[in-house]
């Protein structure tokens, strides 16, 4: 299975508050798209991107749900549809690919697990973990 990193902020945003795509400064491969990836939430982590996702918040007339941050962990999986480069999201941001995340399935409990830069692959040993009947 293919995963995807983001900034922690990002993840937690994916797997506990809604946020429907991620933006990208690239396509996704035609290879991922229709398939399910997992995301990871990656070690960085920052007020003022927490700061930004208030800010969507507000404009969504939603709270932030009492949820655990985890860092360095795979927190759900998403099927990738077809990317947009125009959306009247708010967790859009203009001149990115966005990439929606269709059906996110948050895991249980984080996993576990190091990230790397763009997309990648998970060990077998993780992927085998998140596979479902």
């Amino acid at each position: 299975m293919k995963a995807l990193t983001l900034h922690a902020p990002w993840a937690h945003a994916v797997a506990w508050l809604g946020k429907p795509l991620e933006n990208r400064s690239w396509v996704p491969p035609l290879s991922i798209v229709g398939e399910r990836i997992a995301i990871h939430a990656g070690l960085s982590d920052s007020q003022i991107e927490w700061r930004r996702i208030d800010l969507i918040l507000s404009k969504l007339n939603a709270t932030m749900p009492d949820a655990p941050v985890a860092r360095g962990a795979l927190v759900c999986t998403a099927i990738v549809g077809s990317p947009v480069t125009e959306s009247d999201s708010p967790w859009f941001i203009p001149g990115n690919f966005g990439w929606p995340l269709i059906d996110v399935r948050r895991l249980p409990e984080p996993i576990p697990c190091k990230g790397r830069l763009g997309l990648w692959t998970l060990p077998e040993a993780v992927s085998a973990r998140l596979e479902t009947p």
